[in-house]
């Protein structure tokens, strides 16, 4: 087909040019004109006028196209026809536009159509495509018109909502009703609140979900009996709906039995109330101990701040996951001197939770000059893959800041010399005698509390002993009484005793540890643009392993896009066309594109037999050129 070139004459509009292809026997060209309309148009009345006359097209998707942008700019004159389209027009894609549309304008002589089309058809009102047959393209139109009721905030459809939720013979449509209740304010809230009260399962849970997204000013009338709930989720709702300051969020901290609610209000009031942050700290549950410490400012009184480091300090060696991690996480920043050697004590331990290793990895990170660049350095040579991953984060920012022993960590690690010859592979069996990696350090057999002494020591508590004999923690003495509480575990069974437990612990990564450690630095710090980087780089890209080939040609497209390469990375890439891996040869052509390619490469690039590749190529090419690649069949 040919096109024209399009000129626009002295006494031509935009819109007069639209108009040609909008009046085009051509229905693609037709749809093509509708969907540029907005785009090209400021006069809106003219773009309304257009699309509205294109509604009456013959054509399904040119009138599809068109109520698609009238919805997003209709004006309330606009209303009757829209109605009558979503009446007239059978095509789904009009319907579904057109009801959206009417909802936008908060269309009043719409509510009857849309009320009926929820519980039917309205096959005496409504055209549709399908007559008499599937049922498909009602059940969306009848979605979108709940939708819609529920964004007009038609009350008295809420009868209708309820019967088209128990039409048993009807879709799902739990999902769809309870947020249109939702927003239909006081009524709608009831109706949530009533599901709630005689339903369970599934069903329940969505109208709770439904109703935590009301607004507090809907929610306020129900406030007092949502947190006299038995529920603890219907609690925790109330108190999304009570101000961060309100003496209720204050005191479910401290007095509500279940750890949800406790938490939720701790994250409501704790930013203005700091010292209700630290006396969460002595909750019974780990959880709301450890948002405790994230919102904690940190203890004026010496004292309290000591005894704090003390125990989070024990949390490190003891503590269940959660409030391990979040102590890792805040300990350097609240005592710099003292928190190192245990973070990194942390972060060495295979048997304490992953997740705390690598928050301590981060957290060291973030306490800036302080820790020593070779710290991190060292934690490469760590077995789990995310520690070492968080490292290579770090250590990417510092040689970005100019360190010049990350720059040289990073270019080792690429080229494989970092490691030790110990450290670069994981030997098989190397695990087997270790714990469960998942499980709090101390627990099972001869696993007990700690406490910490009034001089600062570390000191056991008799297993057998009630909770609160033996000494109480520094901190605990000072905010008041808690009980200490045991992490829960599984129940034990033949096939999950606590013994097996742990005697097993997964290998935390692939066991060649300085491959993958090679192809992380490569995806992590090759677009740092330095000639270092570069070098190493070049000593992978003609490795004999094709996924470390893969991965420097990557690196080294990656880092052609931020700095340009030297002349030997150019004649690598030259030969790397050889290859026969089409990864590496895709990633060669990415280099010599930016950097030294000329016609003959692009000529052999859209030529290649890999189809991507000639693709890549022929993007590159001139227009007049592309066009002789027409007949490929990748292209098409």
């Amino acid at each position: 087909m040919t096109v024209e070139a399009v000129t626009l004459s002295d006494a031509e509009t935009p819109l007069d040019v639209l108009r040609r292809y909008l009046d085009s026997d051509n229905e693609v060209l037709r749809s093509a004109a509708v969907r540029a309309l907005p785009g090209v148009l400021a006069d809106t009345q003219a773009m309304r006028g257009a699309l509205i006359a294109a509604l009456l097209d013959p054509d399904p998707d040119v009138r599809g196209d068109a109520m698609g942008a009238l919805a997003e700019i209709a004006r309330p004159e606009d209303a009757d026809t829209i109605r009558r389209s979503l009446a007239g027009d059978p095509v789904r894609e009009v319907k579904l536009a057109a009801v959206a549309a009417l909802a936008r304008l908060d269309d009043r002589a719409s509510v009857g159509l849309l009320r009926s089309l929820v519980l039917s058809r309205c096959e005496e009102d409504v055209a549709w495509e399908d007559e008499g047959g599937d049922w498909e393209d009602w059940l969306d139109v009848q979605i979108a018109a709940i939708a819609a009721l529920g964004e007009m905030r038609v009350g008295e459809a809420i009868e209708d909502l309820i019967a088209a939720r128990a039409d048993e013979l009807g879709q799902a449509l739990d999902v769809q009703v309870f947020e249109a209740l939702g927003r239909m304010g006081a009524a709608g809230v009831e109706q949530l609140l009533a599901v709630i009260r005689t339903e369970d399962g599934l069903a329940r849970q969505r109208a709770a979900e439904a109703l935590a997204r009301v607004s507090p000013e809907t929610l306020a009338p129900h406030i007092d009996g949502l947190l006299a709930s038995e529920d603890p989720q219907l609690r925790v709702i109330a108190l999304s709906a009570l101000a961060p300051d309100d003496r209720r969020t204050r005191e479910s901290v401290i007095k509500d039995p279940d750890a949800a609610v406790r938490l939720a209000a701790l994250h409501r009031t704790a930013p203005l109330d700091p010292d209700l942050a630290l006396r969460a700290l002595t909750d019974r549950a780990p959880e709301v101990q450890a948002a405790a410490l994230g919102h904690l400012q940190p203890p004026a009184v010496p004292a309290l701040r000591e005894a704090l480091v003390d125990n989070m300090l024990a949390w490190l060696d003891t503590a269940p996951a959660v409030l391990m991690t979040a102590a890792a996480r805040h300990l350097p920043a609240l005592a710099p001197a003292r928190a190192e050697g245990p973070v990194l004590a942390l972060i060495a331990d295979k048997d304490r939770p992953l997740e705390a290793r690598v928050a301590g990895v981060a957290a060291l990170g973030a306490a800036g000059p302080t820790v020593a660049t070779e710290t991190f350095v060292d934690l490469l040579a760590n077995p789990a893959q995310q520690v070492r991953a968080a490292a290579l984060v770090i250590l990417r920012a510092r040689a970005r800041d100019g360190d010049i022993t990350a720059v040289e960590a990073i270019a080792e690690a690429i080229a494989g010399t970092l490691l030790s010859h110990d450290a670069a592979v994981i030997a098989p069996g190397d695990e087997e005698d270790g714990r469960d990696a998942s499980a709090p350090k101390g627990e099972g057999a001869g696993a007990g509390r700690i406490r910490i002494t009034p001089e600062g020591d570390i000191v056991a508590v008799d297993p057998a002993a009630p909770a609160g004999e033996g000494g109480q923690s520094t901190l605990s003495s000072i905010l008041g009484d808690t009980t200490a509480q045991e992490p829960a575990m599984a129940e034990d069974t033949p096939e999950e005793t606590g013994a097996k437990r742990r005697k097993r612990r997964a290998v935390e990564g692939p066991r060649e540890v300085a491959e993958t450690l090679c192809r992380d630095t490569l995806q992590t710090c090759a677009d740092l643009g330095l000639e270092r980087i570069e070098a190493a780089i070049l000593t992978k890209v003609q490795d004999s392993a094709v996924q470390q080939r893969r991965a420097a040609w990557q690196a080294l497209a990656r880092y052609s896009e931020v700095s340009a390469v030297c002349a030997e990375s150019r004649a690598a890439a030259y030969k790397a066309f050889e290859d026969e891996d089409a990864v590496v040869r895709f990633a060669a052509f990415a280099v010599l594109a930016r950097h030294g390619g000329g016609a003959e490469l692009i000529a052999a690039a859209a030529a290649d037999r890999d189809a991507l590749l000639r693709a890549a190529a022929v993007a590159a090419l001139p227009p007049e050129t592309a066009v002789d690649h027409l007949a490929d069949d990748a292209l098409t």
